[in-house]
C-alpha cells in the first residue's frame, strides 16, 4: 500500500490530493504540495486534513489508498491517459465524492457527478474580450483555423452569448495561409463594412498575425482580439500590431495558483456547510468564490467561469469585477 503524507493534522475535513509522485511529474507535484501547505497556513485552515496519493500506482493501490483516506473532497491533477482514470472516476461517482480537477478536460460519465474543473476555459477568455468589444459598438469577425476542437468550442461559446455581435466567421486552411490572396476576400469584406460600423477581428493563433499587420497598413482602426496566450501576444508585439485587446486574470495562472484556489474554495464551502456531506449544489454558488486569481464560479456541466480584466499591451483597459 502506498504511504500517504499528512500535511495538516485535523479531523473535520479530509482532502485527498491525487498527484503523480514519480517519473517526470514529481517535481511539479512537490511544488503543488508546497502551495497546499502555504494556503492552509494562509487561511489558518487547521480543520483540513490533506493526504497525498500517488496516481502513478496501480489502480488497486490507488483505490485502496482512497478508501483508507476517506476523503470528503478530492483535488486532482489531470487523470487523462492514466491507467487509473476509469477506476478513480467510477469510485468517486459511486461514493458521491466531490472532486476538483486542475485541468479543464473533464470526462463525465454521469451528469450528476460532482466533478469540477479549476483551470480557466480558453473559450471564456476570448468570449470576455468579444463581449467587451460588442459593448463598445464593434461587430465581431472571427478568423480561426479549421479542424480544431478548441476553435469549435470557441465559436460555440461566442454564438451562445446573445450579447456578442457576431458579424462573420471564416475558417482557414493553415496549409494555404502563405498564399497572399488566400484571405483577401475576408479582409476586403471587413474593409467595406468598416465604413459604416466599427469592426473587430478575433483570432486564436499566431499564423495570421503578419497578415493582420499588412491589413492594418490600410486600416489601423480595426480592433484585434487575441487570446491570453503569451506566445501569441509576444508575436503580436514583434509585428507591432496596433489596437489590440485581450482578457487576462488579475494574476498569471499556473498549476500552483489553481491548487491554491481549490483548497481555498473547499475551506469556504466547509465553513458554510458545517458537518454535512458536501454535494454538487454546494459548489454551484451564484456569486461564486474569490480565489487568488480572482472570482470563479462553477457551472452544472463541471466547467467554470472566471472574471477577466481587459488589457492592451502594457495597460489595463477595464479591471475585472471582484464578484459575479
Amino acid at each position: 500500500m502506498l504511504s500517504m503524507q499528512t500535511l495538516v493534522a485535523a479531523s473535520a475535513t479530509n482532502v485527498s490530493l491525487l498527484l503523480p509522485m514519480s517519473n517526470d511529474e514529481k517535481e511539479k507535484s512537490e511544488s503543488i504540495i508546497d502551495v497546499v501547505e502555504r494556503v492552509l497556513n494562509d487561511i489558518k485552515a487547521d480543520h483540513i486534513n490533506v493526504s497525498v496519493i500517488d496516481i502513478n500506482g496501480s489502480e488497486k493501490d490507488v483505490l485502496s489508498d482512497l478508501k483508507s483516506s476517506s476523503p470528503d473532497v478530492v483535488v486532482s491533477s489531470s487523470l487523462e491517459g492514466m491507467v487509473t482514470e476509469d477506476g478513480i472516476l467510477r469510485y468517486l461517482e459511486a461514493n458521491q465524492i466531490c472532486a476538483l480537477f486542475f485541468d479543464s478536460k473533464l470526462r463525465l460519465s454521469q451528469k450528476n457527478a460532482c466533478f469540477f474543473a479549476l483551470a480557466p476555459m480558453i473559450e471564456d477568455n476570448l468570449k470576455a474580450s468579444a463581449k467587451f468589444a460588442s459593448d463598445d459598438g464593434y461587430e465581431i469577425n472571427v478568423l480561426l483555423e479549421k479542424d480544431s476542437n478548441i476553435n469549435t468550442k470557441i465559436l460555440q461559446a461566442l454564438e451562445a452569448d446573445r450579447k456578442i455581435n457576431l458579424s462573420y466567421v471564416q475558417f482557414y486552411d493553415a496549409s494555404k495561409i502563405s498564399d497572399d490572396w488566400y484571405l483577401a476576400d475576408f479582409f476586403a469584406g471587413i474593409m467595406s463594412k468598416a465604413a459604416n460600423k466599427k469592426q473587430a477581428i478575433l483570432i486564436n493563433d499566431d499564423k495570421v498575425i503578419q497578415y493582420l499587420k499588412d491589413f492594418q497598413r490600410y486600416n489601423n482602426n480595426i480592433l484585434i482580439i487575441l487570446p491570453h496566450n503569451s506566445q501569441i501576444i509576444n508575436v503580436a508585439k514583434e509585428y507591432d500590431l496596433e489596437n489590440v485587446v485581450f482578457s487576462s486574470l488579475n494574476k498569471d495562472i499556473d498549476i500552483k495558483s489553481i491548487a491554491y484556489d481549490g483548497i481555498s474554495i473547499i475551506n469556504y464551502i466547509k465553513n458554510q456547510a458545517s458537518n454535512k456531506k458536501l454535494n454538487k449544489q454546494d459548489f454551484l454558488l451564484r456569486n461564486g468564490f474569490c480565489g487568488i486569481t480572482g472570482a470563479i464560479r462553477f457551472l452544472p456541466d463541471g466547467s467554470n467561469q472566471r472574471l477577466f480584466e481587459i488589457s492592451g499591451f502594457n495597460t489595463i483597459i477595464r479591471p475585472a469585477k471582484k464578484i459575479f
